[in-house]
């Protein structure tokens, strides 16, 4: 049971409100007497080890050692977190204990939760690119001080004010009960991916990659992608469908923004982004992952529901490019779209076929029949023309960069 209102810990923190409970504890909200302003106070209260007695103290009635571990880890990672600075990590201030327990201080955050701020159907692609690209910039960070958030998903996303988005709940991310006897992880079906529910102690930057990419899908569809366990049943028949081949989505966002999703949420880790600079150079189109045929998708009918009824795919919203918005080119081709490479190609190779029978008939006229300089002065510069434009085309072709439909 939480504190109730009024609550003062540690002298300092009265409790006004309860803004979340869970298995692993309670997260308040409650006015700093000393900083003068509103604070997020995380309780550590591992509810299956713990009751709170009348006093408002908490009293073991589990396994005294699991308890015991749990709470100094629980303070070890909050004075972790607190080191951390980036404008989309909530800002940690500190802990202290105080009724038996542990308490992390934590910015209080004016916002929404990511996952009611739009309706599926209402997403623009300059918004959802945006968000991604700060959310991918602080799991850079992240990695960069080895720290894995381990339980990304809409929930502990929440949009300030500004539009900002902020990474919430690192405590709750890597709890666990016991390194001898019983491990506990975070998994949210959906979110979590197969190395993590294999290995809930895995630490890869490849499961943040993964749950952020489940998150996006959630906005777009509605729902979170299968569950990672249902997915492996039969790799050969994925129930997931790609966002990337489905017409509804085509018709409103980017092919790369779309791919960018399927590719974060592939089973097989080779087959993903390794991290989140990964992602971030594919955005750029500076990075191609490693190819993999995708089973046919499933034909899906996405429609959501609103107020007024239902938001079905409309043809004539097709996206068109707004100023100021990113865009990408497509990276996957129609079935006869020619690339460009084999244009260029057979563009070369053609002139320079051309160019040499034409000069080799200025030879045969000149030294074979006694022609005139005439046929001299007319055509070879043209043959010359021939030649000098293919060559030109086969080193454009040699050393530009171009890419193969699909290959980005």
């Amino acid at each position: 049971m939480p504190h109730t209102p009024g609550t003062v810990l540690n002298e300092r923190f009265t409790i006004d409100s309860v803004l979340g409970k869970g298995g692993f504890g309670v997260t308040y909200r409650a006015w700093d007497d000393q900083a003068g302003r509103y604070v997020a106070l995380k309780e550590n209260f591992p509810s299956w080890l713990v009751q709170r007695d009348a006093g408002g103290g908490l009293h073991v009635v589990g396994d005294d050692r699991q308890f015991r571990w749990a709470l100094r880890h629980f303070i070890s990672e909050a004075k972790l977190l607190s080191s951390l600075k980036h404008p989309n990590i909530v800002r940690g201030y500190g802990t202290f204990e105080d009724f038996n327990t542990a308490y992390f201080i934590m910015e209080y955050l004016e916002g929404t939760p990511l996952l009611n701020l739009r309706n599926p159907g209402d997403w623009r692609e300059d918004e959802l690119m945006y968000l991604l690209e700060a959310l991918l910039d602080a799991l850079v960070y992240l990695r960069k001080r080895n720290v894995c958030h381990r339980d990304i998903k809409p929930a502990n996303i929440i949009i300030r004010n500004d539009f900002s988005p902020v990474l919430i709940d690192f405590g709750a991310a890597k709890q666990e009960v016991s390194t001898e006897t019983y491990t506990c992880g975070f998994m949210t079906s959906g979110f979590t991916s197969p190395e993590q529910i294999a290995d809930p102690n895995c630490l890869a930057p490849s499961i943040d990659v993964y749950a952020l990419g489940a998150t996006f899908y959630c906005l777009l569809t509605g729902n979170p992608p299968p569950g990672a366990p249902e997915r492996q049943l039969n790799r050969d028949h994925d129930t997931y469908s790609p966002l990337a081949s489905n017409p509804y989505f085509n018709s409103r966002f980017s092919e790369r923004l779309l791919r960018s999703i399927d590719v974060a949420l592939e089973l097989d880790p080779k087959y993903r982004f390794a991290h989140a600079g990964e992602w971030q150079k594919f955005l750029k189109n500076k990075f191609t992952p490693k190819a993999k045929t995708h089973p046919r998708p499933q034909e899906v009918d996405y429609t959501f529901s609103d107020e007024q009824g239902t938001l079905p795919y409309d043809p004539s919203s097709r996206r068109s490019s707004s100023p100021g918005q990113n865009s990408y080119r497509s990276s996957a081709a129609e079935d006869d779209e020619i690339p460009m490479s084999t244009i260029l190609l057979w563009a070369g190779n053609l002139c320079i076929v051309l160019g040499c029978i034409l000069g080799a008939c200025i030879v045969v006229t000149l030294f074979g029949a006694g022609g005139s300089s005439h046929a001299l002065d007319s055509c070879l510069p043209l043959a010359g023309i021939l030649l000098g434009i293919g060559f030109i085309l086969r080193l454009i072709l040699r050393f530009g960069s171009f890419s193969d439909p699909g290959d980005s």
